[in-house]
């Protein structure tokens, strides 16, 4: 009886330990699958329904001196005005403080023209080293600063920005990480460019795409797998 007793006990105890395998595992899945949907929700807006300014792509300058000051690091995004008349961008505010900009390459700056549906790479002063590890994300609040012809105005996010920590470069992003536009940057590597982002899975017949690499077992012509 009592060999039966620790028997049965062994059981219990092992489906005990089986189902707070499963739910961890189920947890973590969940959660994964929620942080993927917020990153592509963020994505969808930034780059499609926000206005007059887009944000294309962006990455962190850890300590790149983004704006001619050594030792300090910030944010590089790809902004596109698509608005049909010229805007001066006048101000960028992260997480509701006024940070410093520039073009890459040029001192800080209180305004940069862009022209109807011109896209322009700016970078933005942290005033400090920004820490970001592949692999990580960063979400933030972002509002934009400008002017038209006849009067000045704030865009406000309606979404947090959210985009993975990318290695950057002196000229720039190589690559274009998970769910980034990949219409100006090639995808980095385990990625695929279907239908203008950067995805985890190959593009299917019609789907958009930029190489044969992009589709699965068809090749890309004329921009669509088939």
């Amino acid at each position: 009886m009592k060999a039966q007793g620790a028997f049965e006990y062994l059981v219990f105890l092992a489906a005990v330990l089986l189902v707070a395998m499963i739910s961890i595992s189920l947890l973590g899945f969940f959660s994964g699958a929620a942080g993927n949907t917020a990153l592509m929700q963020s994505q969808l807006y930034w780059s499609g329904k926000a206005t007059p300014f887009k944000v294309l792509d962006s990455l962190t300058l850890a300590s790149d001196s983004p704006c001619g000051t050594s030792g300090r690091g910030g944010y590089q995004m790809a902004l596109v005005n698509s608005d049909i008349e010229a805007l001066t961008l006048t101000g960028i505010r992260i997480n509701g403080v006024s940070r410093s900009f520039c073009r890459p390459g040029e001192a800080s700056t209180t305004a940069i023209t862009f022209s109807p549906q011109q896209k322009i790479i700016v970078n933005i002063d942290m005033e400090g080293p920004v820490e970001c590890n592949r692999g990580q994300y960063l979400e933030m609040s972002l509002e934009f600063d400008y002017r038209n012809k006849y009067m000045e105005n704030r865009q406000k996010g309606e979404k947090k920005l959210i985009f993975p920590c990318a290695a950057s470069t002196s000229s720039g992003p190589s690559c274009a990480p998970l769910w980034q536009s990949c219409l100006s940057l090639p995808c980095c590597s385990g990625t695929y460019c279907v239908d203008g982002a950067c995805q985890s899975e190959c593009g299917e017949e019609s789907r958009g795409c930029t190489q044969n690499s992009d589709c699965c077992s068809m090749n890309c012509d004329v921009g669509l797998c088939r």
